[in-house]
């Protein structure tokens, strides 16, 4: 499963390079300043954003990624319950929207390709 993942936070990167290792996953770790050399990469089978970027802007990044990947699931995490947010980024084409503690959960789901109904 080839997973591109967004998100400058040092504690969610480690976390989920090391639930990959632990499964046959392809992450590529990126922040959004990064995603020129990312798009072009690979066919993702999954994009993971942290709806709280600080490299950039994760609803413009979540609406260029759904023209570009309009048929890979695109799933958004962020720190709080913020609604606003969370419905921007479903609005922009988040396939699943969840805070940051659902995600955990169930991450290692996510990069085994199942992906839970948006919280």
């Amino acid at each position: 499963m080839a997973v591109l993942v967004i998100v400058d936070d040092l504690i969610f990167r480690s976390r989920i390079v090391t639930a990959a290792s632990h499964l046959p996953a392809s992450i590529r770790l990126t922040d959004a300043a990064s995603m020129p050399a990312a798009r072009s990469t690979d066919d993702w089978q999954l994009v993971i954003v942290d709806l709280n970027l600080e490299s950039g802007d994760p609803i413009a990044l979540i609406r260029h990624l759904r023209g570009s990947l309009p048929s890979t699931p695109i799933v958004g995490f962020f720190s709080h319950v913020q609604v606003e947010l969370q419905q921007r980024a479903q609005e922009a084409g988040c396939s699943v929207v969840m805070p940051r503690s659902a995600f955990v959960r169930v991450l290692p789901q996510l990069l085994l390709g199942e992906l839970p109904p948006s919280a």
